[in-house]
């Protein structure tokens, strides 16, 4: 099968699940709820006072240092929430409605592969997770300084969530059982992002060394990055390689599991 017939298949299979997702409005009720999550978020700072933001002096520009101020911060901790929230609660459900209504038989019995099937439901778990970034990202372009950083947090992130949630999907037998999953599994990725954040200098050193490696603290921190002026490349690979083999060994349960199916 040559490259484009595969994604030929992979496309045919995102498109449903995207098209579906559009005559719903699950992509307006994401957008707007991602909306006004943005607008809480702007008015929170200014309780605290005025916000810090990039200014001019004399032509030129003075970008934030890596010690963040609050709403950069905020920013980084909004959008990693967000991207982990609609990958896991959404993209479970692109699994378990295949499977209660077994049309994962007839495309199994298609030219579809397991591959195929995995990853025309990851672009569309991937679609959802873009509907929400392009929200922040509009809120919040002048805090933006690399977006080609950016751009990797929200992919690499976004690709993490996904895969966790189409996990998700495959193991569990019904929607109660995902929600429940889903909230064991948030409080596991959120908890080490916040320690990360508020009390990582107070940590034992054991915990100090696991956090970095928690999905949520690298895309936390490539986010973060993408908001100051000079950023290490160390550092930024160290978190893009951490978030793509874990992504990468997700994904591969996935298509494990969607292999057992046939059995």
């Amino acid at each position: 099968m040559d490259l484009r017939e595969n994604i030929r298949i992979i496309w045919a299979v995102a498109a449903k699940d995207i098209g579906d997702a559009l005559k719903n409005k699950t992509t307006l009720s994401i957008m707007l709820g991602v909306g006004v999550m943005m607008l809480t978020g702007l008015a929170l700072p200014l309780l605290f006072g005025p916000p810090r933001v990039p200014t001019t002096v004399e032509g030129h520009v003075v970008y934030p240092s890596s010690e963040l101020g609050l709403q950069p911060s905020l920013l980084a901790m909004n959008l990693t929430i967000l991207l982990l929230v609609i990958g896991l609660a959404l993209a479970p459900h692109l699994m378990i409605e295949e499977k209660e209504t077994h049309t994962f038989d007839a495309l199994l019995v298609s030219p579809a592969r397991f591959s195929h099937v995995v990853s025309g439901k990851a672009l569309a778990g991937l679609f959802y997770c873009l509907c929400a970034a392009v929200v922040v990202f509009l809120f919040n372009t002048r805090w933006i300084v690399h977006w080609e950083i950016a751009a990797l947090a929200f992919l690499l992130g976004a690709a993490f969530a996904v895969a966790a949630g189409l996990l998700l999907g495959i193991v569990s037998e019904n929607p109660a059982t995902i929600n429940l999953w889903v909230v064991l599994l948030l409080m596991l990725l959120l908890v080490p992002m916040l320690l990360e954040e508020l009390a990582s200098a107070k940590l034992p050193e054991a915990a100090q060394a696991i956090l970095p490696w928690m999905p949520s603290v690298a895309i936390g921190k490539l986010v973060g990055f993408s908001m100051v002026g000079v950023v290490p490349a160390m550092d930024i690979w160290s978190n893009v390689g951490i978030l793509a083999i874990e992504s990468l060994i997700f994904y591969a349960l996935v298509i494990w599991r969607v292999h057992r199916l046939d059995r």
